[in-house]
This record gives structure tokens, C-alpha cells and sequence, in this order.
């Protein structure tokens, strides 16, 4: 039982340093734990690295991919912005010179806005690819639980029948989402 205690606080230690960036003083007081021990495990298994690691990775990646789509939808709306005002300064210029600059002007402004378009499009794309190539089947997600739950079944057995009902209600919520 002290084995599963330990393990459970160390993985929650772990997702609290890595996954949210708690530092080492916040997670023992959360977990129940020196900051000493905190500290041990991020040095053994290089808790640090991986925290560096995931910065780049997974929800980093997808998070930036919207944050482009955001950030080019924004700037295409501004050139259209740009873009309607000037149609409205073209209509009321009557100087034939002034009115070709802002034609000029016009016609730039839509091969930016054609072009800002098609770079939404392919970054919009890459997010869909990234969505696809990163999903998790209901079948792995299936054997990774069932590896979890007989654990701890053989670390617990008493505590295995206490958390039945929830693996079933878990498992019924994941089939459904993952499917």
C-alpha cells in the first residue's frame, strides 16, 4: 500500500513540474512531501529535460498552430479593413492620378489577402494533419487502462475493487470520446 502511495505522489509530482510548471517548493506542499524529495525525483528521472522537451512538443505544437491561424486571420482582416477603406477613398476621388495610385494600392492589397488566405488554408491543414497523426486509437487507450488496472490489482487488490465502478463509468466516457 505505502508502495502505491509513494508512486501515486510521484507521478503527481511529476505532472505538476512538468506538465505545469510548479516549482519544486509548491509540488511537495501540494503532494505531501519534502522539497528534497521533489527535488530527487525531477534530478533521477531528469524531470527538467523533459519539462525543456515539452515546450516543443504535443500541446505546444497544436497550441502554435492556433495561435498562427489566429494570428494570420487577424492580419488578413486588417488588409481587408485597409482594403475597403481605400474603395471608399477611390470612390470619392475625382484626380485620375490619385485614383490609379489607390487601384495600385487596392491590387496589392489583394494579392496580400489572397495570399494570407492560402496561408491560413495550409496552416489550417497542418492542424488537421497534426490532429490525425496524434490521435489515440480507443484500442491502445484500452490496453495502456487495462495495463494500469491490473497493477493495481497485483499491488492492491482491495483498493483494485474500490475503484471498479470507475473504471467501468471511465471506460464507457472514453469509448465515446474516442470513438
Amino acid at each position: 500500500m505505502a508502495k502505491v502511495r509513494k508512486q501515486t505522489e510521484k507521478a503527481h509530482a511529476k505532472i505538476l513540474f512538468i506538465e505545469k510548471g510548479w516549482t519544486r517548493k509548491d509540488i511537495a506542499e501540494k503532494v505531501g512531501v519534502s522539497e528534497r524529495t521533489v527535488g530527487q525525483w525531477a534530478s533521477k528521472e531528469k524531470w527538467e529535460d523533459i519539462r525543456a522537451a515539452q515546450l516543443v512538443t504535443d500541446h505546444n505544437k497544436k497550441r502554435n498552430i492556433g495561435e498562427a491561424v489566429a494570428n494570420l486571420s487577424e492580419m488578413m482582416l486588417s488588409y481587408q479593413r485597409e482594403r475597403n477603406q481605400l474603395s471608399v477613398e477611390l470612390d470619392k476621388e475625382d484626380d485620375e492620378d490619385a485614383k490609379n495610385e489607390l487601384r495600385v494600392r487596392i491590387a496589392d492589397l489583394d494579392k496580400t489577402i489572397f495570399n494570407t488566405s492560402n496561408a491560413i488554408a495550409a496552416v489550417s491543414k497542418q492542424e488537421q494533419r497534426y490532429d490525425k497523426d496524434n490521435a489515440v486509437s480507443f484500442i491502445v487507450y484500452l490496453n495502456v487502462m487495462e495495463s494500469i488496472f491490473n497493477a493495481l490489482l497485483e499491488d492492491d487488490p482491495a483498493l483494485h475493487m474500490q475503484t471498479v465502478d470507475f473504471q467501468e463509468t471511465h471506460i464507457h466516457e472514453m469509448a465515446k470520446k474516442l470513438s
